[in-house]
């Protein structure tokens, strides 16, 4: 899950705590597998969800998949239905929007382009 801290105390942001999987909807019932970096642009927050395998994405209290094929290791390139990703676990997104994934395990850094 994701947590956050808020005037002294943790609370749950996103996810449900300690019950890994895979799940889109609201915030606090979906499910990850590994979130393991994030990055927050105009409201939005971008999640390497690294076990799942895809780029999952916070804002207006749901969580969503931007992209990947989640729960399926992938390598492929192309429009966001169709890519895939190993074990992503670094996002970044920059001032024009462009968003880069690193994957270490395969020794590269994409980028998803808006």
């Amino acid at each position: 899950c994701i947590r956050m801290i808020k005037n002294g105390t943790v609370d749950t942001f996103a996810g449900m705590c300690g019950t890994p999987g895979y799940l889109d909807g609201p915030a606090k019932s979906a499910k990850f597998k590994s979130p393991y970096s994030l990055n927050m642009v105009s409201g939005v927050m971008y999640v390497a969800d690294t076990s799942n395998h895809c780029i999952r994405t916070i804002s207006n209290g749901k969580v969503g998949t931007l992209t990947g094929e989640c729960g399926t290791p992938g390598k492929s390139n192309g429009i966001l239905s169709k890519a895939g990703f190993n074990h992503p676990k670094g996002v970044a997104v920059d001032e024009n929007g462009r968003i880069f994934v690193a994957e270490p395990d395969r020794f590269r850094i994409r980028a998803i382009l808006p």
